[in-house]
């Protein structure tokens, strides 16, 4: 038999299994601490009930084939389901034909008609097979009651959304969600989506960053400090550079632009004097500063980074900057709206109001000369 670590966090790792007879998902729960380990029995006999609720229901979910305890720990135990999960798809950077976003839409819409309700539902609980068709395939947050009431809808388009704003281009974002309302009708504005998508990543980012200070799913113990765990499990390190400043503020600041898809030196290992950084080639200071406010991020908030950003004090609400002292011309113009990931529209009008400010920033500039 042979077995592959598909998923591994401090309370439980996925893992695929294979032999003769097939391949199965295990998942192995380990609580760290013993008042967590009373629990894992009710967390694994939880989920086994929602799989088999999710399924009654006509959702594809995967097939519950075991749940038992080995070597002192619960597993629970499923089919295997030929395909890739949503979030793998995002980080491929592939196409997002508008036949798979509609599909998604109507499908998901599906789900709510049927009383599925996921407290925790994003992109990495989703699984699309060969065919493009979705799957439920982590129901540990699941339930199926009646069609949940239409904020807890609202509430959950904002939580994909979310998740996948950073990774999906705008154009397959509103189909989905066109898709979604043709199927089940919800009075949710597009723009408020969004809008609530981008306070709610900063927010969720800004409080995991945490999880990069300690073991968890980022990083895991190793020489003395903290590695980033898919470097661990793959058993091999990039080259690194190391980066001058304060090193804690330099670790967590590369790791929020990472994990919000900004282009960075990605955190590789952190030392107790230390921290080494996978080196990213140079990039446009127009196009760091859109990402950016893009993610509702600034400068300050931040911290340290390689691209002196503190003249710039936000004044367009979320979505732009005021010039300030900082040398801007069409190139820097340019990348900073092309960072946006808004409808075509608000990215025009957002080019005119920095325009109008670079006119007001240059007047001022005369008139003190």
């Amino acid at each position: 038999m042979s077995s592959t670590v598909l998923k591994r966090s401090p309370k439980r790792t996925v893992t695929l299994e294979s032999d003769t007879a097939g391949k199965r998902v295990v998942k192995r729960f380990h609580a760290p601490t013993r008042a967590g380990r009373l629990f894992d029995g009710e967390r694994a006999r939880r989920e086994h009930r929602s799989l088999l609720q999710v399924r009654a229901a006509g959702l594809r979910a995967p097939a519950p084939l075991d749940l038992r305890k080995r070597e002192g720990r619960w597993e629970l135990v499923t089919e295997w389901i030929d395909g890739t999960t949503l979030r793998a798809r995002m980080h491929s950077g592939g196409p997002w034909p508008a036949a798979l976003m509609r599909r998604l839409g109507t499908e998901l819409a599906s789900w709510f008609q049927r009383g599925v309700d996921h407290a925790d539902l994003h992109p990495g609980n989703v699984l699309l097979d060969d065919d493009g068709a979705p799957w439920l395939i982590d129901t540990a947050h699941c339930r199926v009651t009646s069609t949940p009431a239409p904020e807890r809808i609202r509430r959950t388009l904002i939580e994909l959304a979310a998740g996948s704003r950073e990774h999906v281009p705008l154009r397959a974002r509103a189909g989905f969600l066109a898709a979604f309302r043709a199927a089940l009708p919800l009075d949710a504005d597009a723009l408020a989506i969004e809008d609530a998508a981008r306070i709610q990543r900063r927010e969720s980012l800004r409080s995991r960053a945490a999880r990069w200070m300690r073991e968890s799913g980022a990083v895991t113990r190793a020489d003395g400090g903290f590695l980033r765990r898919d470097l661990a499990d793959a058993g091999e390190r990039p080259e690194t550079i190391v980066l001058d400043g304060d090193v804690r503020e330099r670790w967590l600041t590369q790791a929020r632009l990472a994990m919000h898809g900004i282009p960075c030196h990605k955190p590789v290992f952190l030392g107790a004097d230390h921290a080494l950084f996978e080196p990213h080639p140079a990039y446009s200071p127009g196009a760091l500063l859109g990402s950016l406010h893009d993610r509702a991020l600034d400068a300050e908030e931040l911290g340290s980074l390689d691209v002196e950003l503190r003249d710039f004090e936000p004044t367009l609400a979320n979505r732009g900057a005021a010039l300030g002292r900082f040398e801007v011309d069409a190139t820097f113009l340019a990348d900073y709206v092309r960072a946006q990931r808004h409808s075509w529209p608000e990215r025009q009008a957002l080019e005119q109001a920095l325009e109008r400010a670079l006119e007001r920033a240059l007047r001022r500039e005369l008139a003190l000369g």
